[in-house]
């Protein structure tokens, strides 16, 4: 739509809307395409099935469930109508979370835009809020005090990468991917440091793989210049390759294999 020239988005936020769906209403609506009998009792039993608060049971005579997998669907069933429902009901508009903005000034599930000059059109990728995220989730799972096993960090690590990506992978992300590999990559380098933990231990470590014994003991006893160890000599030995046989996923990558926009 952006790319058809529209270059203007209203963003609407309908005030409780799932909430406040009207189940005659709606019924009504899918009626008039599905005339299967058994289809729309399913749908309205499914309505009707009522919601847990405070383990008590209450009847449900409004709303469609929030999280259920049919909701948005029935929402959007609902919403195709907007146009006309706006000008008959006066659907109550949460002004807080409403604006008129430009493309590059949205932020739709998690994406945001942008105008690639080159390409002559509007392309998603994840917007800024999204990416903090990630990072804050990041660095918990390379946090040096959290008492668990590299290993296990590397796991989790995987399943944040994969899952973000395969979300996301819908957008334009090279750049950013490169960024988070290299800062995931240092952090992670961090972790191992600390998880040698003594001097000796540490040297040891570095000739190990592969570094002169005089570089391993000047290196290793550099007190607690952690940060600049980890950016700058141990990349030499623990580098990129060596993080990946141990089982790191790259997002750069990843995202290669799975984006649907390279």
């Amino acid at each position: 739509m952006m790319n058809d020239g529209n270059d203007w988005i209203v963003d609407i936020d309908l005030e409780k809307f799932f909430d406040t769906v009207n189940h005659d209403k709606l019924m009504t609506t899918i009626g008039r395409t599905i005339k299967d009998g058994d289809v729309i009792s399913i749908i309205r039993k499914y309505l009707v099935s009522g919601i847990m608060i405070d383990d008590e049971y209450e009847d449900s005579i409004v709303g469609t469930p929030q999280g259920g997998n049919l909701s948005p669907l029935l929402a959007n069933i609902m919403l195709n109508e907007l146009d006309k429902e706006m000008e008959k009901r006066g659907l109550k508009v949460n002004m807080t979370k409403s604006k008129v903005d430009r493309p590059s000034g949205l932020k739709y599930l998690g994406f945001g835009f942008y105008y690639d000059t080159r390409a002559h059109q509007f392309k998603a990728k994840p917007h800024a809020q999204s990416v903090a995220k990630f990072k804050n989730r990041m660095r918990k799972l390379t946090c040096r005090s959290w008492g668990v096993s590299n290993s296990y960090k590397v796991e989790k690590l995987n399943q944040l990468i994969r899952g973000w990506i395969n979300y996301f992978k819908i957008g334009s992300m090279k750049t950013l991917c490169k960024e988070l590999d290299s800062n995931i990559r240092y952090r992670l380098r961090m972790c191992i440091w600390k998880h040698w933990k003594t001097p000796q231990n540490r040297a040891e470590n570095l000739i190990k793989l592969g570094m002169n014994k005089e570089d391993a003991y000047s290196i290793a006893y550099t007190g607690a210049r952690i940060a600049h160890v980890c950016s700058g000599a141990l990349n030499y030995v623990i580098t990129n390759k060596r993080l990946a046989s141990f089982g790191l996923v790259s997002m750069l990558d990843y995202y290669t294999e799975r984006c649907v926009t390279c």
